[in-house]
């Protein structure tokens, strides 16, 4: 599912950045902590394991037997229009708090505008006491975390989107399975008329 690789790369961007913090990676500003702002990558994960779950709810409900039976369609309608609904809301809510969040640069960065801001430096590893250069000094994977962050902000406008497919889907099937369904009779002659047409001796 997008919204499970959404938690990943996420999960992947954020502990890449508390692992380089720790380590006083120099690129991440060891003096000015308070310049970064990590709250939409927290969202987004978030969000991203909140939409995980609730689809997994539906289709938990859609595969059970008893919500196959016409008395119970109304049920499963709801559960999904319920479901989709609180999915676009949380992917709005996230894609909005990072999107305001993007915006406050330079002041204020995000992983994501900090990383793909300085991506393309020439990488300045440091050279540890054993004469190891350590990638957790450097900003050699600031690429793959601009992607990440990247990919996981047009990944949640993607759910957001599918969400709202899904929402369009299960209203058109619940309006669909409540049209009445006409059934045709026949006369002597063999000609077709509906089953609760008049005989022409009704009073």
């Amino acid at each position: 599912m997008l919204a499970a690789a959404i938690v990943g790369t996420g999960i992947h961007a954020y502990r890449t950045y508390v692992i380089q913090r720790a380590a006083n990676n120099p690129w991440w500003l060891p003096l000015w902590p308070q310049h970064f702002d990590t709250t939409g990558t927290k969202a987004l994960i978030g969000a991203g394991a909140g939409i995980v779950l609730t689809n997994v709810i539906y289709i938990a409900i859609s595969f059970l037997s008893k919500f196959d039976q016409a008395p119970r369609s109304l049920l499963a309608s709801l559960a999904g229009i319920v479901l989709s609904t609180a999915s676009s809301l949380i992917a709005i809510f996230s894609i909005v708090l990072i999107l305001i969040l993007n915006r406050r640069a330079p002041e204020s960065d995000t992983i994501q505008t900090w990383t793909c801001k300085f991506s393309l430096n020439i990488p300045n590893a440091m050279i540890m006491p054993d004469g190891v250069q350590s990638a957790d000094l450097s900003n050699d994977l600031f690429g793959t975390l601009c992607r990440e962050s990247k990919f996981g902000f047009y990944g949640m406008v993607s759910v957001l989107v599918l969400q709202f497919l899904l929402f369009i889907s299960v209203i058109a099937k619940w309006f669909t399975g409540r049209q009445p369904q006409q059934v045709q009779d026949y006369d002597g002659y063999g000609a077709s008329r509906p089953k609760n047409a008049s005989d022409g001796y009704s009073f």
